[in-house]
């Protein structure tokens, strides 16, 4: 069972490799995204969250009626709006990205962000941010 699974593993990721650039549709990005959430890659979920919002904002009229699930956002419905969509795809990334916690990820978040310029998901690395340094600060505390 494990090496099927390490087989799944390669082909997604043999698959996501030669479509990279946003050249599939939207929906492509959104199940390769909710495979990697699944096998808890998040570093993986957040960064085709982020391809699918290029990919729709590159054909919107293929992005229609997507919803972007993720354990974070799975409540979230666009009603068909693109700019909707594509602002849930990157709630789902950012969160993804800071939910996996590895500095490529958090830089990667942070990119986004700076990119995006969303306030909600500004607030959600301010937010993440404050958390580490208070955990990190009390833990400090402790030892001392």
């Amino acid at each position: 069972e494990a090496m099927e699974l390490a087989i799944v593993h390669n082909t997604v990721d043999a698959l996501v490799s030669n479509i990279k650039n946003s050249e599939a549709e939207p929906q492509v990005y959104l199940q390769i995204a909710k495979y990697y959430e699944q096998h808890s890659q998040f570093l993986k979920a957040g960064m085709m969250y982020e391809t699918c919002c290029k990919s729709a904002s590159l054909r919107p009229n293929l992005a229609e009626n997507l919803v972007p699930s993720g354990d974070f956002y799975a409540e979230e419905s666009t009603n068909g709006s693109i700019s909707e969509f594509i602002d849930a795809c990157n709630n789902s990334a950012v969160h993804f990205y800071l939910k996996d916690g590895t500095s490529e990820a958090i830089d990667s978040a942070i990119a986004l962000v700076g990119r995006v310029r969303s306030s909600s998901q500004i607030a959600q690395v301010v937010d993440w941010l404050a958390d580490q340094t208070q955990s990190t600060s009390s833990a400090a505390s402790k030892e001392g």
